[in-house]
């Protein structure tokens, strides 16, 4: 989630970038940080296709949603979302 992040800070000033949230852990919301901002005012076209998957997604979801590109392509792939992985006890019959 770093690099989607650190990604979608280099073209946004402000906006939400991306939010986790989990049964067991409260929502946090990643918000644009404009001194991070690389290059705020230069037309932007994303290229997606089936391939564009995990942080990609989230930088390309981010920069569609608060207006600053267009994308250009297929679906992705669908699993713009980040997941962890947690240990699950089996029943014992």
């Amino acid at each position: 989630m770093a690099e989607a992040t650190r990604m979608a800070n280099f073209l946004l000033t402000s906006g939400t970038i991306t939010m986790l949230e989990g049964q067991k852990f409260p929502k946090q919301v990643f918000a644009a940080d404009r001194e991070k901002t690389l290059q705020a005012t230069a037309p932007v076209v994303v290229l997606v296709n089936r391939g564009t998957a995990g942080p990609a997604e989230v930088v390309a979801a981010a920069l569609l949603d608060n207006k600053r590109a267009e994308l250009v392509g297929e679906k992705t792939f669908g699993e713009g979302r980040s997941r962890r992985r947690s240990s699950c006890r089996t029943a014992q019959r």
